[in-house]
C-alpha cells in the first residue's frame, strides 16, 4: 500500500529573499498590511532576479501563489510576469538601473516599462510572502528611479 499522507501536508514556503527588503509601516488603515521600501534597494535586486529568470528560464517561485482546491493554476501569475518581462527588450533591464537623466531619450520608455514590471514583480513577491493578505506598498522617493 502506498502512503499518501504526505500529499496533504502543508509544504514549507520557499525562501523569498525579495520580501526581506521591506520594512513594516504603521498606517491608520488596518485593512492592509503596509510596507515601506527604498527604490535603490528593491529595484536593483528585483531586476537582477528578473534577469536571472530570463536567462535560465526558471519559473520565479517567489511569485507562485499558494495552491487552493479550486481555481486557476497557482503558477499562472508567475508565468504572466515572466512573459511580461520577456516582452520588452533585454537592454531595458540595464537602463532600468540607470537614472532617468542619464538614459537616452529614445530608451526612456522601455526603461519605464522595465521599472514598472520590476515594481509589479516585487509587489507580487511581497504579497505571496504575506500569504496573499491585502498589502500596501510605499515606495519612497528617489530621483534615480523616477519612471
Amino acid at each position: 500500500m502506498v502512503d499518501i499522507s504526505n500529499l496533504f501536508k502543508k509544504k514549507p514556503k520557499a525562501e523569498n529573499p525579495l520580501s526581506k527588503l521591506a520594512e513594516p509601516e504603521k498606517r491608520a488603515d488596518e485593512t492592509y498590511k503596509w510596507f515601506a521600501v527604498e527604490p535603490a534597494v528593491i529595484y536593483p535586486r528585483t531586476i537582477a532576479r528578473i534577469q536571472e529568470c530570463l536567462k535560465t528560464g526558471e519559473l520565479p517561485q517567489e511569485l507562485v501563489q499558494p495552491a487552493v482546491d479550486v481555481g486557476p493554476d497557482p503558477r499562472s501569475v508567475a508565468f504572466d510576469y515572466l512573459s511580461r518581462a520577456r516582452a520588452i527588450p533585454y537592454e531595458a533591464w540595464a537602463f532600468a538601473t540607470v537614472s532617468k537623466e542619464r538614459t537616452p531619450l529614445d530608451k526612456q520608455k522601455m526603461r519605464a516599462e522595465a521599472l514598472n514590471i520590476a515594481r509589479l514583480w516585487y509587489t507580487q513577491a511581497l504579497h505571496v510572502a504575506n500569504d496573499m493578505q491585502p498589502i500596501g506598498l510605499h515606495i519612497k522617493s528617489d530621483p534615480d528611479y523616477k519612471m
